[in-house]
């Protein structure tokens, strides 16, 4: 089994308006043998060049670009685009192989089990750290000290339940022995 994350992009694309807008990229017919995309109206938009460009967390991407060669006086210009010139995009194929991996293996039999347990697990531990431990902001300055400050109250939360389940189950009586339970409690100082 694969590491299944649920993304936002998921609720995305189960959205009616997501699946239904015809003009969405994702959506128009791609032909990969002849590399073109057609719009609705059945025009070719074909390959013009490649691009290289920067995601807001810094990775480079390279992404294709399509234009269509005839836009004007088409009747579904208005809701298409909204530029003067002819319709360009831009699409980037490894995302898109990416995005469709994901979406396959998060709506297969094993990533429904996997996403309805999910939201319950860590939901919980967060809640208990923000109430229960009263934290509600970091102090130490910077992605470091966030790590750091964060990693520590995690291990607290941990040892905290340890504890609990040492409590709950009396796990020292149950692995001594009676010999060395004797002799925990006998006073070890013999006058």
């Amino acid at each position: 089994m694969k590491t299944l994350i649920y993304t936002y992009q998921l609720r995305v694309w189960k959205r009616r308006s997501y699946r239904n807008d015809p003009f969405r990229t994702s959506n128009l017919f791609y032909n990969p043998d002849s590399d073109f995309y057609v719009c609705l109206m059945g025009q070719k938009m074909e390959f013009i060049r490649q691009g290289k460009g920067y995601t807001a967390g810094g990775y480079q991407q390279t992404v294709s670009i399509y234009r269509a060669t005839r836009c004007e006086g088409c009747p579904l210009r208005g809701q298409c685009h909204k530029s003067k010139r002819n319709r360009q995009i831009e699409v980037n194929h490894t995302l898109d192989d990416y995005k469709a991996r994901v979406r396959e293996l998060l709506t297969s039999e094993q990533g429904l089990r996997h996403r309805n347990n999910s939201p319950i697990e860590p939901e919980a531990v967060f809640g208990q750290i923000k109430e229960c431990g009263k934290f509600r902001r970091l102090r130490l300055k910077g992605m470091t000290g966030a790590k750091i400050e964060f990693g520590l109250k995690a291990i607290a939360h941990n040892l905290g339940k340890l504890a609990k389940a040492w409590a709950k189950s009396s796990f020292l009586c149950k692995c001594l022995s009676s010999k060395h339970k004797k002799a925990l409690y006998e006073p070890q100082i013999k006058l």
